[in-house]
């Protein structure tokens, strides 16, 4: 029975002691690191934006009447030159008789003086001739007064807007037909003054949409940059242009867009995170971790930064190195 008990002390001892061991011994600390590599650099301008129509026409009345026609609604398809939308003409028509009519006696007087044309004074010939041209100038007003009555289309494409309806009233309060080509767009953006100065026409960049996929893109070229400033909520920003390299059937007049310029680009260079380079009064550095596993501080020289957290390191390091990266450290 003692034997026993001894037996059972002696494991007890055993396990408390394996169990002291292995909660209480030094643990081994690990550190995690990011190897040097070459990699491409770049900064970049990204800026949204709208797709819009190179050409459109937005239609509207001089002045005010009644809808009597409508040829075209939203989405319909037409030619330069297709009417689209037309006033009542019935009162303009009515004054177009009238004056005709008073073109014809006054061609009518014109001839018949004509037979004894020696025989009038100067002064009178002079008035026969300006009652032919004063009834002539008001036949013309009015036919220039029913052109006015009817919108036409000015260019080929699709009508987006159409808010003329048959027997309503209009009045002169801006556009009722729109119409755009939608054969060619280009892509409008406010820039903000900080990103203005690195941007100038020309340069390439790369559009993609909000309603394609994150793998679809498509090149594009800054165009123009307006001289004059636009302030939106108190901030200063250029309206810029750019201009799509590809035309595809799918692109709608309005659709979000981000772009991506690129301004500054290097190639296989020493690249690390940002996250790892660590800054004191002494300038930028990294902590290294050798062959032998000592981890040692290493000043380094920063180039260019990307907008994804990228930096160069065009000094202090070499490719394959072991940065610690561990900011407890």
């Amino acid at each position: 029975m003692r034997r026993r008990t001894w037996i059972i002390i002696f494991f007890l001892i055993i396990v408390v002691g394996f169990l002291m061991y292995f909660f209480l011994r030094p643990s081994e600390e690990i550190v995690s690191t990011i190897s040097v590599q070459r990699s491409t650099v770049a900064q970049t301008v990204s800026v949204s934006g709208v797709l819009e129509p190179v050409r459109y026409a937005d239609l509207a009345f001089e002045g005010i009447g009644t809808v009597e026609w409508v040829g075209a609604g939203i989405a319909d398809r037409v030619s330069v030159g297709q009417p689209l939308v037309r006033l009542s003409r019935s009162s303009v028509l009515a004054q177009l008789r009238e004056r005709q009519a008073v073109l014809t006696i006054a061609q009518e007087n014109l001839d018949l003086a004509r037979r004894s044309w020696e025989d009038l004074k100067p002064e009178e010939r002079e008035a026969k001739k300006q009652s032919v041209s004063q009834a002539r100038a008001g036949v013309d007003a009015m036919y220039s007064q029913l052109t006015k009555l009817t919108l036409i289309s000015p260019i080929d494409g699709i009508v987006t807007k159409q808010e003329a309806q048959a027997g309503e009233a209009v009045q002169e309060v801006g556009a009722v037909v729109r119409v755009i080509d939608d054969s060619v767009f280009q892509i409008s953006v406010y820039v903000p003054e900080s990103d203005i100065v690195d941007l100038f026409p020309g340069q390439a960049g790369v559009a993609m949409f909000d309603a394609f996929s994150d793998e679809e893109s498509v090149p594009v070229t800054l165009l123009t940059i307006d001289p004059e400033a636009t302030v939106i909520q108190d901030v200063v920003y250029y309206e810029t242009v750019f201009e799509l390299s590809d035309q595809q059937e799918r692109l709608r007049s309005g659709m979000s867009v981000d772009v991506d310029v690129v301004i500054s680009k290097k190639d296989d260079v020493l690249v690390l995170p940002r996250r790892v380079v660590r800054s004191d009064d002494q300038g930028d550095y990294v902590l290294v971790r050798g062959v032998d596993g000592e981890i040692a501080r290493r000043d380094v020289e920063i180039g260019l930064e990307s907008d994804i957290g990228d930096v160069e390191v065009s000094l202090g390091l070499w490719e394959g190195e072991e940065i610690v990266d561990d900011r407890s450290l």
